[in-house]
């Protein structure tokens, strides 16, 4: 499988990031009705440079980047994210999927803001765990189904629950 293109020249890659900021922009304008002169007029820059910036004929700074989602009525984020492609075979996650996925969320502004999916409870449900080694109790990091291995002493089968408030209840 070959790397994709954004991969083979870090300018590809700034090419890919700024296409999809520019596409943002584009989006904005044609839904607000707003033309190159006018975002032109609101930047204080010639209706050139809008040009240039939304043909992607630059690479634009972080201020520019600003300047531009400021005058749209937008804000910019910068976000880094790991997809387990450490190769760059797939290339970048789209800004839209970004988007979609925020405006999903019902556009959160932190974390504590973050709608949470219907089969998260306030109250999680007990985990269930079991083990059979010989060593104190100690629950192991890795979780299968709500199942987390835990050791006891006498290498007998053990089995249990945390509740939500972190209360142990061990059957022997």
């Amino acid at each position: 499988m070959n790397q994709h293109w954004t991969e083979r020249d870090i300018r590809n890659l700034l090419s890919r990031l700024t296409f999809n900021f520019v596409a943002q922009l584009d989006k904005k304008m044609k839904s607000s009705s707003m033309t190159q002169a006018e975002l032109a007029i609101k930047l204080g820059v010639t209706e050139g440079r809008v040009s240039q910036v939304l043909n992607n004929e630059s690479n634009p700074t972080l201020e520019t980047i600003v300047k531009y989602a400021r005058a749209m009525g937008l804000k910019a984020s910068i976000v880094a994210y790991e997809d387990n492609d450490h190769d760059n075979y797939k290339g970048l996650v789209n800004a839209e999927v970004f988007l979609t996925c925020w405006e999903r969320q019902g556009k959160p502004m932190n974390f504590f803001d973050l709608n949470m999916t219907e089969e998260v409870s306030a109250t999680p449900p007990p985990i269930r765990f079991a083990a059979t080694d010989s060593s104190p109790i100690s629950l192991k990091k890795e979780s299968v189904d709500n199942v987390l291995p835990f050791q006891v002493r006498d290498k007998k089968p053990h089995y249990g629950t945390i509740s939500a408030n972190n209360n142990m209840q061990l059957a022997i």
